[in-house]
């Protein structure tokens, strides 16, 4: 086992908290990050990382220390989303035939319009602009990345989002060297691509917006007939 892990392991053994509540805020967000590109969202991915933490505290006594400790929650954490993923392919969630009716507004607001608590002020050296900015290329990543097949997207998302080393990806996802490798290259160049696509549909679509279709003209009414050519008729 490998020394750092053996003092967590031990602590972790000793029904120690703080240690537990620590490990807990390390890698409770990667863990989330790495659920979330296999379940359909957020609430799910959240259950399923619960699901593993209650699993660590039932199977550590078992850790044999092969594997670093952080490897061996991933392992237990991607098993409990593909598990809940497959369950979720098999039901239809109630929240589906839901309408979501309420305000995303509701509770900003006094009676008169003001504000509850007041917005945050900007720093100075951020721009509403900028970080509208930020915000839209964050979505364009999120939404490409969940285009790729699933083990190219948790292979990406664990080295490039997470900053796991391949060693540790590798390990966690049962695979060899060569497929991390060969995962992570199509992923990065998948992704790219759909990121550049979606640039390029932005650009055109802010460069050149479709005008709106003019009415076609009226047809001129014809004249009315002269009292000559009434008498004519």
């Amino acid at each position: 086992m490998h020394p750092d892990d053996q003092r967590v392991v031990q602590d972790l053994l000793a029904r120690d908290e703080q240690a537990y509540l620590l490990l807990v805020q390390r890698l409770h967000p990667r863990l989330m990050a790495v659920t979330r590109r296999i379940v359909r969202d957020d609430q799910a991915a959240e259950d399923a990382v619960q699901e593993t933490w209650g699993r660590v505290l039932r199977s550590l006594p078992g850790f044999d220390g092969r594997s670093r400790l952080d490897t061996w929650i991933f392992q237990i954490a991607l098993n409990r989303a593909r598990t809940r993923a497959a369950k979720e392919k098999r039901e239809v969630p109630l929240s589906a035939f839901a309408d979501d009716d309420r305000d995303p507004l509701e509770g900003l607001f006094t009676g008169i319009g003001r504000f509850r608590t007041a917005p945050a002020a900007w720093p100075a050296d951020v721009t509403p602009e900028a970080t509208l900015a930020q915000h839209q290329l964050a979505a364009l990543v999120t939404a490409a990345l969940d285009t790729l097949p699933e083990r190219q997207r948790v292979v990406v998302t664990m080295r490039d989002v997470e900053g796991l080393d391949a060693e540790a990806t590798r390990a966690a996802l049962g695979i060899t060297e060569e497929n991390q490798r060969v995962l992570l290259h199509r992923g990065r160049t998948q992704l790219r691509m759909a990121v550049e696509r979606a640039l390029l549909a932005e650009s055109h679509r802010a460069e050149d917006p479709s005008p709106a279709p003019s009415p076609a003209p009226s047809p001129a009414p014809s004249p009315a007939p002269s009292k000559k050519n009434r008498s004519l008729v």
